[in-house]
C-alpha cells in the first residue's frame, strides 16, 4: 500500500491593506510636522526659547563668557581696588594730619565753610599777656588803630572775610561768624589778629615781631618822653588748610625749624609728591614771632585765648 504525501498548507496571504494604512499615517504625520516646524520658524522666539538659545552658544564656546558679565567683573574688581587704595591713603592722611597738629573744623556746606571764631581773655597769670600788650598799643598810639580779626588766603593774599572790634569787649568775649567760599582744591587760609592803621586792608602785610620786644618798645615810650611808632602789627595767627573740601585748624605749641620741614613733607604727602608751597617761611614767623597759643577746636568753632595779667596779682592777702 502506497505512502500517502501530506499536502503543504497553501501560503498565507499577506495584508496588504493594514501595511498600507500605517505607512499613511507616518506619511501623514511627517508632513504634519514639517509644516508645523515652517509655519513656526517665521515666528519670533519666546523669551525661553531665546534663553535656550544663548544657552545653548554658551555650550558651545564655553571660553567666551557674555560681555555684560565681564564688565560687571572687571567693574567689581576696579572699585574694590580702588576703595582698599583710598582707605589705606586715608588712613595716612589722617595720621600725618594729627601728628602735625591739624584739627578738622568744618566741612564744605552747599559750597562754603562755615564756622564760629571766639575771642577771649582769661585773667590767670602775673605776667603780661597779649590781652595786656594789644590794649597799651591802643592807648600809646597817636592815631586811630583798628584791630581786626581777619580770615585771609596765602596763597593770593586775599582778605576772605574780617571783623573790626574793641579790644575792651574782649574781656566779655567777641565771637564772629565766618563764611566764606570752599574749594576742593587744596587751600591755604589764615586768622590773624592784628592792628591797622587802615580801615580795610590785610593783615599779612603788617609788621610782625617777637611780643616780647613789642612789650619792651611799649615801656620805654612809658618810662621815657620819646613818641611811640604806630604801626599795623600783627599779634595773633592761626593757619588754616583744606584737603579735599575739609577745612583744617593748625593747633601745635611746637616753633622748632625742623618742625616745618617736617610739616611741609606732610603737605606732600596729603596733596601729591607734586604739590610745592613756600607756606613753612611764612608759618615759622608768624608762629615763632606772635607765640600765639594753640586755639581750642570743636566742631565749626574755633575758641583764641589772648592771655592777660590777673588785676589781683602783687595783692598782698589779707
Amino acid at each position: 500500500m502506497a505512502k500517502q504525501t501530506p499536502r503543504k498548507a497553501p501560503p498565507k496571504k499577506r495584508r496588504s491593506g493594514g501595511n498600507s494604512r500605517l505607512l499613511w499615517l507616518s506619511i501623514s504625520l511627517v508632513v504634519s510636522a514639517i509644516w508645523l516646524w515652517r509655519s513656526r520658524s517665521n515666528e519670533a522666539p519666546t523669551a525661553f526659547n531665546a534663553q535656550l538659545i544663548e544657552e545653548l552658544k554658551q555650550a558651545e564656546h564655553p571660553d567666551q563668557a557674555p560681555e555684560d558679565a565681564n564688565q560687571v567683573i572687571t567693574l567689581s574688581q576696579r572699585d574694590y581696588k580702588a576703595r582698599i587704595k583710598q582707605e589705606r591713603r586715608s588712613a595716612k592722611q589722617a595720621m600725618a594730619m594729627r601728628a602735625f597738629g591739624l584739627r578738622p573744623l568744618t566741612d564744605d556746606d552747599q559750597g562754603s565753610w562755615q564756622f564760629n571764631v571766639t575771642l577771649v581773655s582769661h585773667g590767670s597769670r602775673c605776667m603780661k599777656g597779649d590781652f595786656d600788650i594789644l590794649l597799651q598799643e591802643q592807648k600809646l598810639s597817636e592815631e586811630r588803630l583798628n584791630f581786626r580779626l581777619s580770615l585771609e588766603s596765602l596763597d593770593n593774599g586775599r582778605v576772605l572775610a574780617a571783623h573790626n572790634f574793641d579790644p575792651n569787649e574782649l574781656i566779655q568775649g567777641v565771637t564772629h561768624q565766618f563764611k566764606v567760599k570752599s574749594n576742593k582744591k587744596p587751600t591755604n587760609l589764615a586768622l590773624f589778629i592784628c592792628s591797622s592803621l587802615a580801615a580795610t586792608g590785610a593783615c599779612q602785610d603788617s609788621n610782625a615781631i617777637p611780643i616780647t620786644e613789642l612789650e619792651a618798645k611799649q615801656l620805654t615810650a612809658i618810662t621815657s618822653d620819646q613818641p611811640y611808632e604806630t604801626k599795623s602789627r600783627i599779634f595773633a595767627f592761626h593757619f588754616l588748610t583744606s584737603h579735599e573740601g575739609r577745612l583744617f585748624a593748625f593747633a601745635t605749641k611746637s616753633r622748632l625749624d625742623s618742625f616745618f620741614a617736617e610739616m611741609d613733607r606732610a603737605f606732600r604727602s596729603l596733596h601729591g609728591e607734586s604739590y610745592r608751597s613756600n607756606l613753612s617761611p611764612k608759618l615759622k614767623t608768624w608762629v615763632q614771632t606772635t607765640g600765639s597759643l594753640p586755639p581750642s577746636i570743636r566742631p565749626a568753632s574755633m575758641s583764641i585765648e589772648l592771655p592777660r595779667m590777673n588785676p589781683d596779682c602783687g595783692r598782698a592777702r589779707p
